[in-house]
């Protein structure tokens, strides 16, 4: 099952996925829970970004480029479906349309 998944099915590169950067998915994950429970589009979308801008801020806030764990935008969307998954937002296509 896809809620089973790790960060590798995904192909993230290995260097990405450590203990810093762990938390901060899982609080873009429960950002993204949070869709469902609103029923405008702004506070969906709101939510949306907010679990966008956390992913993309793990990176920044913890990524070296000294230490080769500099993440790219292709590293961004790698994990990005994964957090999608993990969050089990099962509606969330449902929802952002």
């Amino acid at each position: 099952m896809l809620f089973n998944s790790k960060p590798q099915d995904f192909d993230v590169p290995p260097e990405q996925i450590n203990d810093l950067n762990k938390p901060m998915w899982d609080k873009a994950m429960k950002e993204l829970q949070k869709i469902a429970k609103f029923k405008t589009p702004s506070l969906k979308l709101k939510y949306l970004l907010n679990g966008w801008m956390i992913t993309n801020n793990s990176f920044s806030l913890f990524g070296s480029v000294k230490d080769n764990q500099a993440a790219s935008a292709e590293d961004i969307l790698k994990i990005l479906p994964y957090i999608i998954v993990k969050s089990q937002a099962d509606t969330l296509p449902l929802q952002i349309k």
